[in-house]
């Protein structure tokens, strides 16, 4: 897990009540009664399809003002904010004055890497140690009776298609494609639906998934943070015609390609690779290929086959045939 930078001193002892340890001005000397102290008063989480939520509320007991700074939100496995915490992420606190307070609310994405297991969120100001404070005791505090269960998962599609989620159950919810359930507990199916010219190419980066129809995946009891991506891919037109007495024959697995002859297409993935064969007629014989409106004719080509590696844009050749 990442580091938090807080010293021994600066760390907060939280009890598992959500009190923190504070210390006090007079265990201090003269010269630090004069100056700022952030003091963490409350805070509260919730965790919901993915992120938690984290309100708190920050004082200043000090006798000169704080200025603007940098906070933090961590995931502590005790309730101590120490250096074995993971750190979620930053959060901004306001200016306060002398005795003034402000309520600070953020919203933050739970790191899929996290085991599932229960966790307590700490909330802590002045990260980055930039005020002047009389104390740093009290700068952190974690959560009431809070217990955080990150069994995340997500679905992420790429260019060319969505994700739909549905058959939601257990202790948890989704939000849009990201969805968090307490371990041991969860039901949810993701559904790729492909945009107009793409196809489906699969899912990856998951696995524990029941397969269903229209390539959908079922999870069941979240074990464990998971993150899938639903690949989709360009379908791409190749468009063959002949010159003379002549066909063409296309060779592609799995085969999308209308039957050989005189003209044709087929229909392929961004990627592919695609091989088209130049047959010529009785007293006819192959001559060359050419590249015809609509596409290049850019392949490789060894004597009457040209062949096209991974391909990425449309193609379209002419087979020319000349009589013997």
């Amino acid at each position: 897990m990442a580091g938090v930078s807080v010293s021994s001193e600066a760390a907060a002892v939280v009890d598992r009540q959500g009190h923190g340890h504070h210390g006090h001005a007079h265990h201090h000397g003269g010269k630090n009664k004069n100056r700022a102290d952030l003091d963490m008063v409350a805070t509260d989480a919730a965790f919901s399809g993915g992120e938690v939520k984290v309100s708190f509320l920050v004082r200043n007991r000090g006798r000169l003002s704080a200025a603007a700074n940098q906070g933090q939100i961590s995931i502590s496995l005790d309730d101590t904010s120490d250096g074995i915490d993971t750190i979620v992420g930053p959060v901004s606190i306001p200016a306060l004055g002398p005795h003034k307070s402000q309520q600070v609310d953020t919203v933050l994405p739970i790191p899929v890497s996290l085991t599932p297991t229960y966790y307590h969120v700490i909330a802590c100001a002045d990260a980055q140690r930039t005020v002047k404070e009389r104390s740093r005791f009290n700068n952190c505090r974690g959560t009431r009776d809070y217990m955080l269960t990150p069994a995340v998962f997500r679905a992420d599609p790429t260019k060319g298609g969505t994700v739909t989620v549905s058959n939601v159950t257990g202790l948890g919810g989704c939000d849009g494609t990201l969805c968090g359930f307490k371990p041991g507990t969860g039901t949810v199916t993701f559904t790729p639906k492909a945009d107009p010219s793409y196809r489906f190419a699969g899912w990856s980066g998951c696995t524990g998934f029941t397969p269903g129809p229209g390539d959908s995946i079922t999870f069941s009891k979240f074990g464990r943070s998971q993150a899938c991506k639903a690949t989709f891919a360009a379908l791409l037109d190749v468009h063959w015609s002949t010159t003379g007495s002549g066909s063409v024959s296309a060779s592609l697995a799995p085969p999308t390609c209308t039957a050989a002859g005189a003209s044709g297409s087929c229909t392929v993935s961004e990627g592919a690779s695609l091989t088209l064969t130049a047959n010529a007629s009785v007293l006819w014989s192959f001559d060359s290929w050419s590249a015809a409106p609509g596409g290049a004719c850019d392949g490789t080509v060894n004597g009457s086959v040209i062949s096209f590696s991974s391909v990425t844009a449309a193609k379209s050749c002419v087979a020319t045939f000349s009589f013997l």
